[in-house]
């Protein structure tokens, strides 16, 4: 199956959001869910100061219409992989410009619209 990519531009930098090719069962709303939590994640764990928040993420995927747990479908770790490995390979080439990317989009009043990363207590 081809995974198509779509790009939006944040900080100057352009983060890539991966969604199955079109007639998948995916909706966009869920594959953006996917690519959101996906982004959160790789956030949470690797950008100091952030902390993904994990109940956000959770109601993310809730919200776009995953009702079990979606982490144990072949499809969604396909679009789930394809994500994260586009995330880690900007990570490497970028880490300052992804973490305050992902910040402005999904921190607190985010462009996302739902906050997942919050600031890490130490």
């Amino acid at each position: 199956m081809m995974i198509a990519a779509r790009v939006f531009a944040t900080c100057g930098l352009s983060l890539i959001l991966m969604t199955p090719a079109a007639g998948f069962e995916y909706s966009s709303k869920q594959s953006n869910a996917i690519a959101s939590v996906a982004q959160a994640n790789v956030a949470g764990g690797n950008c100091p100061g952030q902390e993904a928040i994990n109940t956000a993420m959770a109601d993310e995927l809730r919200e776009a219409g995953f009702v079990a747990d979606p982490y144990k479908s072949t499809e969604f770790e396909r679009v789930w992989r394809a994500n994260t490995v586009e995330l880690y390979g900007l990570l490497h080439r970028s880490s300052a410009a992804l973490c305050a990317a992902l910040w402005q989009r999904l921190g607190p009043s985010g462009s996302h619209g739902h906050q997942m990363l919050k600031v890490r207590n130490r």
